[in-house]
């Protein structure tokens, strides 16, 4: 954007596969997660960092078993770094 200023975005997606539940009668699980991050970053001056992200991560579990295992989450972070 400019030299004081830089966006950033970072996109995931994974899958975890449990094959070999502890419990004998346990369902084996996959769950897929997806994570979306976006953010600034603005250095007014050498020495001080202002940032701010917005964050979505989702994750979901199969079979239908266990699909309260599964969720949905949105955070914003805002930092404020100071170099002495």
């Amino acid at each position: 954007m400019s030299s004081k200023a830089t966006l950033h975005m970072t996109i995931s997606q994974g899958a975890n596969d449990y094959y070999g539940p502890v419990v004998p009668e346990a369902i084996a699980r996959h769950d897929t997660t997806q994570s979306v991050q976006m953010g600034i970053d603005w250095t007014p001056q050498r020495a001080l960092t202002i940032s701010a992200s917005l964050q979505h991560n989702q994750r979901t579990s199969t079979p239908a078993y266990y699909s309260g295992y599964g969720f949905v989450e949105n955070s914003v972070l805002v930092t404020v770094q100071a170099f002495f």
